[in-house]
């Protein structure tokens, strides 16, 4: 795998309904998280967060490889993308290893 490979070629031709479709779904879930943190009461005793990250991964991924970008702003959503699946991947491991 070279650079050109992981961060700046076009993604393959999807169906638009998938594409869509499925950023619909991650911005239900995304409004639904929101909504569900907004209606916690202070004093909850677990990890608020966790739900967030874990829609941001869905999110920056799907923006990055399923849609057209120019390719500046491909290169910087993969970016965004690798980088904040990278700190999922460390926030989570260390909320498992808390509760």
């Amino acid at each position: 795998m070279s650079f050109y490979t992981v961060f700046a070629r076009p993604p393959r031709r999807t169906y638009a309904a998938f594409s869509y479709g499925m950023l619909g779904v991650i911005l239900v879930l995304l409004a639904i998280d929101l909504q569900w943190r907004l209606s916690l009461p202070s004093a909850y005793p677990h990890d608020r967060n966790l739900n967030c990250v874990v829609v941001l991964m869905l999110l920056f991924n799907h923006l990055a490889y399923q849609f057209r970008w120019p390719p500046a702003a491909t290169v910087g959503l993969r970016v965004l993308a690798w980088s904040w699946l990278v700190f999922g991947v460390f926030y989570i491991v260390f909320c498992l290893r808390i509760h």
